[in-house]
């Protein structure tokens, strides 16, 4: 009677176990649909697709095979997540990437920096550049870097809230006003020189600097 009761409970589990039919694992790739958008907001106000050096911009969020990938021009990337999907017995696998680095600088880009968002990018590097206007609001939660030294930028520095942040480089801008009390806990580069800033450097809280 066991034995009987054991055979029953074997056959009764192994009908529930479904087979793996699909046929093959096919990878794609994909920039990550909202870093695509904030990227060509940037490249749209600095006009970077109008460089004929220039490549992969404006910058496409549809998905591609491997032996397709052109890294566009001055972007570097970190994988973010990984996206399954069954398409009749395949498997496909999209593998998503997020912008970690963008380093145009020097490249005589021209125009106004547009507010961005980007949640997983660690160096902004775009000085030297001929960009003008206010500083925008920067969403760059995980930023480690800003470079904008040597631009046009005019205004008051703003109170950043970048917690990661450890170089702030605004060195030879056309920068006003005065400078607020910054609070970054981790900065340990700050370059404000050569702006027109007026008033008493305040008593900052930099404890990294």
């Amino acid at each position: 009677m066991k034995t009987l009761i054991l055979l029953f409970s074997f056959l009764l589990f192994n009908s529930m176990i479904v087979p793996n039919t699909h046929a093959n694992i096919i990878y794609r790739y994909q920039i990550m649909p909202e870093d695509a958008k904030e990227l060509n907001v940037l490249g749209n106000a600095l006009g970077v697709a109008g460089k004929s050096w220039v490549s992969g911009w404006p910058v496409s969020a549809a998905e591609f095979k491997s032996e397709e990938w052109t890294s566009p021009t001055g972007l570097y990337f970190v994988v973010k997540d990984t996206l399954i999907r069954i398409e009749g017995k395949d498997e496909i696998r999209v593998v998503q990437f997020a912008v970690k680095e963008i380093n145009l600088a020097g490249q005589a880009f021209s125009g106004t920096l547009p507010d961005l968002s980007f949640c997983d990018l660690e160096i902004f590097n775009l000085g030297f550049n001929n960009i003008s206007g206010n500083i925008p609001v920067l969403y760059f939660p995980k930023c480690r870097e800003i470079f904008l030294n040597r631009t046009e930028l005019t205004g008051p520095l703003p109170k950043f809230d970048l917690p990661e942040l450890t170089y702030l480089g605004f060195f030879s801008n056309k920068l006003s006003g005065t400078i607020p009390n910054l609070n970054l806990p981790k900065l340990q580069t700050l370059l404000l020189g050569e702006n027109q800033f007026e008033g008493e450097i305040p008593n900052f809280n930099l404890p990294a600097l």
